[in-house]
């Protein structure tokens, strides 16, 4: 059963914040309030095969590294929304922790967890502050469509890899870019800590650029396209 309570994170203070990321963050809840009801039938990259293709065939891909675990993998899902990463997830049987700013959006995903019987921790708070407060790590940190609507995603990304677990994965798609261009990529942790500055400077480049994620091979190469 999926816990009857979605857990709450405080917000913290705002002086402990720029005013300018605690803004977007009020943004952020007003926002998913008015659409959370309708999300589905209306964003365009969930209603389009190839993409879900996508990311069904990049989520075995990690799977197949999964299987040397010897446990089910623990995965945090940060900006979870409806589900649509999350349940994919869970349908793999691994271990599921979603956090997002806005109550509205877990509780559908909650609906829909509990319809297939899948049972992932729901935690609504912003990404920023559950990062800053938490020292768990996880097989598994992602993102979905979350990037772009970050005050600073850079920061939020340098933070989010510290909870990669060794040998565990960064996995990122339709970000930061827009959801449109099908983007993805994934970056096996096993290399030195100084693939957490790569991945900030390659985010900035690739945001600055305007121009599609390359999707990576499994490991600790640079992304290839």
């Amino acid at each position: 059963m999926i816990p009857n309570n979605i857990s709450e994170i405080p917000s913290g203070n705002t002086r402990n914040r720029s005013a300018a990321e605690a803004e977007v963050i009020a943004a952020n809840v007003d926002f998913y309030r008015q659409v959370a009801a309708k999300y589905d039938s209306s964003e365009g990259y969930l209603l389009d095969p190839l993409l879900q293709q996508g990311i069904e065939e990049d989520l075995d891909k990690i799977n197949s590294y999964f299987v040397s675990v010897g446990r089910t993998p623990s995965c945090l899902e940060c900006g979870g929304g409806t589900g649509n990463l999350t349940l994919k997830m869970c349908a793999r049987g691994w271990k599921v922790t979603v956090v997002d700013v806005s109550e509205d959006m877990l509780t559908a995903l909650k609906e829909k967890a509990l319809a297939k019987g899948f049972s992932p921790t729901l935690i609504a708070a912003p990404i920023e502050r559950f990062l800053a407060d938490t020292n768990e790590t996880y097989d598994l940190v992602a993102f979905s469509a979350v990037l772009h609507h970050l005050y600073s995603y850079a920061s939020v990304v340098e933070r989010a890899v510290l909870n990669v677990c060794p040998g565990g994965f960064f996995y990122s798609n339709l970000d930061p870019v827009s959801a449109e261009s099908g983007s993805s990529f994934c970056v096996h942790m096993s290399c030195s800590t100084a693939l957490c500055s790569a991945l900030v400077i390659l985010l900035n480049t690739m945001h600055k650029a305007a121009s599609t994620i390359c999707k990576s091979s499994i490991n600790c190469n640079e992304p290839v396209s």
